[in-house]
């Protein structure tokens, strides 16, 4: 059997490999906040936060707190998510959390 122990650089962290994700979601930041705690909780190496469902502005600050690497995605209904605006927001959206400088 394979050996798929390694090391993913993400960001300016380190992780070793095979690494939990935990998939946060939430209509609201403290939704998403609480998501993304129980997810550091339960033992996640990494976390992705689904600006897909927020249906308020993002507090970028609340957000992106905590220890772990982040993963920003904001996914689109085509491709199983709840976004309804066109690629460019997307694009936006993303971009202004990655100049917050995600952990």
């Amino acid at each position: 059997m394979r050996d798929l122990t390694g090391v993913l650089r993400l960001g300016g962290k380190e992780l070793k490999t095979p690494a939990v994700c935990g998939s946060v979601m939430g209509s609201t930041v403290e939704e998403m906040v609480r998501g993304r705690r129980r997810a550091e909780r339960m033992g996640a190496d990494l976390v992705e936060l689904r600006l897909d469902g927020l249906k308020e502005e993002p507090d970028w600050e609340r957000l992106l707190g905590g220890g772990l690497p982040i993963i920003l995605t904001c996914r689109s209904r085509r491709e199983g998510g709840l976004f309804r605006g066109q690629e460019e927001e997307t694009v936006e959206r993303l971009l202004e959390g990655m100049e917050r400088d995600v952990p």
